[in-house]
């Protein structure tokens, strides 16, 4: 945590932006902020020891835990590949014999490691990375240098689709009543194909697109 806190502050000073910085590192803005605050008042970085109750895990075991962490939940058994604190919990209490309760592992997670609660990012099951390397260095070089001898645009096209029922998301309401939204046709949906050109002297990108609509309401 401390080389995490003296590498921001670095990168700031050298002038990165506080985005990147926050995405290299895994930290967040406030934290950075905190950081830069103490630096320019002439405070230390230095991780202040606590006069209470020693750590159950010691700096040795908790970067064992971080690297038992990091081959993911499926390595132990579980069906998905996520992170939670009764997940996190077990695997402690299995390789280092501590049990805690889910507040304190949450502790462990964010204060000790650095981690915080992010949301995956979804990828098809099927999706071959060799492929997709091999591709980016040999194909697209090829279809690059044909195009400059054509003197063609390049385009980049890809294809989604929009459903038209809104997004549930959590609200307040009182105690045993439920919120209804009222939804005129839960399955019209927009079709969108899209296109990124650039021009055989790379020197314009546009945008095309057409959108095919299925949104029927009765």
């Amino acid at each position: 945590m401390e080389f995490r806190r003296r590498r921001a502050v670095e990168l700031i000073e050298q002038g990165e932006s506080k985005e990147l910085v926050c995405r290299i590192l895994g930290v967040s803005r406030v934290a950075i902020n905190v950081w830069l605050k103490k630096i320019r008042a002439g405070e230390t970085l230095e991780t202040k020891r606590g006069a209470g109750r020693p750590r159950r895990l010691n700096s040795q075991q908790l970067a064992e835990l971080e690297d038992l962490l990091k081959k993911g939940s499926s390595a132990y058994g579980w069906e998905n590949n996520l992170w939670t604190s009764p997940r996190v919990r077990e695997v402690i209490k299995a390789h280092f014999g501590i049990e805690f309760s889910r507040v304190q592992v949450w502790h462990i997670l964010t204060d000790y490691l650095g981690w915080s609660a992010r949301r995956p990012v979804q990828q098809a099951a099927k999706r071959d990375e060799v492929e997709i390397a091999r591709w980016k260095e040999e194909e697209f070089p090829r279809i690059d240098h044909e195009r400059c001898k054509r003197n063609d645009h390049l385009v980049f096209v890809d294809e989604s689709g929009f459903m038209m029922a809104p997004t549930i998301r959590r609200t307040f309401a009182p105690a045993g009543s439920t919120p209804v939204n009222k939804v005129f046709n839960p399955h019209g949906r927009i079709s969108v194909c899209g296109a990124i050109a650039i021009s055989p002297a790379r020197s314009r990108l546009s945008f095309h697109y057409y959108m095919l609509n299925h949104y029927c309401p009765v």
